[in-house]
């Protein structure tokens, strides 16, 4: 009579410690890139400057302003390129008073169509300084143009202050574009990497925890 086989298993160390650390790693890889050294795809799709792209003024945007009555304002219109393609122009315009919070914080203001400024009468420089209109503000107030033409000076509003005021250099839309159309793969990647690694210390846990299969 054959004897029976007993199948036990080995007195198994705990896991612990082992599981302890498994989980802290997906979590680590599960709770985004800037909790992790894990170089996860999908965050430096979103955070690469590479995919970046912005438009900005000319070398010489060729700055004019106009008196505006409805809105009571002062236009402002210049030449715009894509920093990818400097050979191509856009004319832009946007209402100084109306954007000029955007514009010193460097944000993009809202443009209008260019072809206002066809009925509206230009702002000349006097010796590089352009006196505004009085109902623009109670104070004397004017703009001054550097030599570039990229930045003036404004004086006499908000406050009375002379603050620098650049012209839109913004993001693109395109950018962001791209970002989407390729965030699906990223995402699939991340989480093919992420597999390999959890299965590979659940094997390592296992292992420590000395498992014994007997059939």
């Amino acid at each position: 009579m054959a004897a029976s086989r007993s199948c036990r298993a080995p007195e198994r160390k705990s896991p612990r410690l082992g599981s302890v650390v498994l989980l802290a790693i997906v979590l680590g890889l599960c709770s985004g890139c800037q909790t992790t050294d894990y170089p996860s795809l999908t965050c430096k799709l979103w955070t690469t400057d590479s995919l970046r792209n912005f438009n900005e003024p000319a070398n010489r945007p060729n700055t004019q302003f106009y008196d505006s009555t409805k809105p009571r304002d002062v236009l402002v219109t210049y030449d715009e390129i894509n920093e990818n393609d400097d050979r191509r122009t856009r004319r832009r315009a946007f209402y100084l008073q109306e954007n000029f919070d955007q514009l010193v914080a460097h944000r993009k203001p809202r443009f209008i169509d260019p072809r206002k400024a066809d009925s509206l009468k230009p702002l000349v420089p006097v010796d590089g300084t352009i006196n505004l209109p009085g109902p623009l503000t109670n104070a004397t107030a004017s703009i001054r143009m550097p030599v570039d033409e990229r930045q003036f000076r404004v004086s006499g509003l908000h406050g009375g202050e002379s603050i620098d005021v650049d012209l839109p250099t913004y993001e693109t839309a395109s950018g962001n574009v791209v970002r989407v159309l390729l965030t699906p793969a990223a995402v699939v990647g991340d989480t093919a990497v992420a597999a390999v690694v959890v299965s590979f210390l659940a094997f390592v846990v296992l292992a420590h925890s000395n498992f014994n299969y007997c059939p």
